[in-house]
């Protein structure tokens, strides 16, 4: 449904962001897996520790949506006609409300949100293609979409029943992929370059600001906290991936370049 390495480490950056709130803590790792899955992915999780994701089958070709509370995983399958190539589950919020994405035999992909045992389908007007990927407490959720099926994707927020286009003003930019909003309604993403690199983006109060870490060829952003703390994928010349917690304290108004703070957090 997407790049598979981006979507596999999305679950990563939102865990980091939510749970780093000092610069010295330590961390318990546990593993999650699906019973007789043949893969599971997590991507998303709440700050009473309910977590979502995917799971595929053996011999099976579809992806399965899931929900994991207190040690316990419930499927999250759309019953949505024709919605035969899975389903997958990318964000939640604290209410519980999960977003995500379901996609036909034909390739077509289509937004879900998730709330109150109801499936309701998410579909940018005139878009071919959509996913959300995120929800805040507040209801606003981001994604991205494509108008004519060519992978071309735009940002975008939902918020009051009204779309708006997320598309970096920078030069070279070909697409915007937002996939973290915090309460505050700041967004965090990546967009790619005519220059084949993905740079990170934060989105607040209509400014878009660029996020790159120090000598990296690709940042990618994916999750925000509600004090503004950014987590993000970077690659350097060795082909290397780190994960860098930001703190931005003091960042002038409609300034396009993040001021730094970064700490590094190996994966």
């Amino acid at each position: 449904m997407h790049r598979a390495l981006l979507l596999a480490v999305l679950f990563l950056s939102i865990l980091f962001s939510t749970l780093i709130m000092a610069q010295d803590v330590s961390y318990t790792f546990t593993t999650i897996d699906v019973p007789g899955a043949s893969a599971t992915l997590t991507h998303g999780i709440n700050k009473k520790g309910q977590i979502v994701g995917y799971y595929s089958l053996p011999n099976q070709n579809a992806w399965h949506g899931f929900l994991y509370t207190a040690g316990a995983f419930t499927p999250l399958d759309v019953p949505f006609p024709g919605a035969t190539n899975g389903t997958q589950a990318f964000g939640i919020n604290n209410k519980g409300q999960i977003v995500g994405g379901y996609s036909f035999g034909n390739g077509e992909v289509h937004g879900f949100l998730y709330a109150d045992g109801v499936f309701t389908p998410f579909d940018v007007p005139g878009a071919t293609n959509t996913v959300l990927f995120a929800i805040n407490d507040h209801g606003l959720m981001v994604g991205e979409y494509d108008v004519d099926g060519s992978s071309r994707w735009h940002g975008f927020l939902y918020a009051d029943g009204q779309v708006t286009t997320l598309a970096v003003p920078f030069a070279g930019a070909t697409a915007t992929h937002p996939y973290g909003v915090n309460n505050k309604g700041q967004v965090v993403g990546n967009y790619f370059t005519d220059a084949e690199r993905y740079h990170g983006f934060l989105y607040a109060a209509g400014v878009f600001t660029v996020i790159d870490v120090p000598g990296a060829t690709h940042t990618q952003a994916y999750g925000i906290n509600d004090k503004g703390q950014i987590v993000e994928v970077y690659t350097d010349q060795s082909g290397g991936y780190g994960f860098f917690l930001h703190r931005r304290p003091d960042h002038p108004a409609g300034s396009t370049q993040w001021p730094g703070d970064y700490r590094s957090r190996p994966p």
